[in-house]
């Protein structure tokens, strides 16, 4: 974990960093990354949060829900890369209550997925996804709607 000064790490109860493969069979590249790169930035992690090797990376917000499952590998930013040589503005993103990020699942700057929605794996998720819906692909689309409530 590497917090900048006058930025904020929040990790609520019940949370589970997962940084073995020994303990995801799928296999982890490496240990969980949590980075603010600016001060104000913000990572805002609910109760029951469970993850696997995951990079979260924030020079603004990230929210992350309750009860959300990120499989391994996934890569959660919400800014561009080297700014350095490309000048852009860091976007929020927001993962809602109840999602389910399938493994090495993307999730660029400016998204939104909706509540108890599913991302499968490999996805590259660019825009905003609905709540309850299943969604897969580079980009990430809605491939149908769930029965979860």
């Amino acid at each position: 974990m590497f917090r900048t000064p006058d930025s904020e790490i929040q990790i609520g109860n019940h949370c589970i960093f997962n940084s073995s493969s020994k303990l995801n069979f799928r296999g982890i590249n490496h240990p969980c990354i949590l980075q603010t790169g600016t001060p104000h930035a913000r990572i805002m992690i609910g109760n029951h949060v469970e993850m696997s090797g995951v990079s979260i990376v924030s020079n603004s917000s990230v929210t992350i829900g309750n009860h959300v499952l990120i499989g391994a590998n996934c890569q959660i930013g919400d800014r561009d890369g080297h700014s350095n040589r490309y000048k852009s503005s860091p976007e929020p993103i927001i993962i809602e209550d109840g999602v389910w990020l399938g493994m090495n699942v993307t999730i660029l700057k400016g998204v939104t997925i909706g509540a108890r929605s599913i991302i499968g794996a490999n996805s590259v998720v660019t825009k905003d996804i609905p709540a309850n819906c299943v969604a897969v692909g580079n980009p990430c689309k809605e491939i149908k709607k769930t029965s979860v409530k």
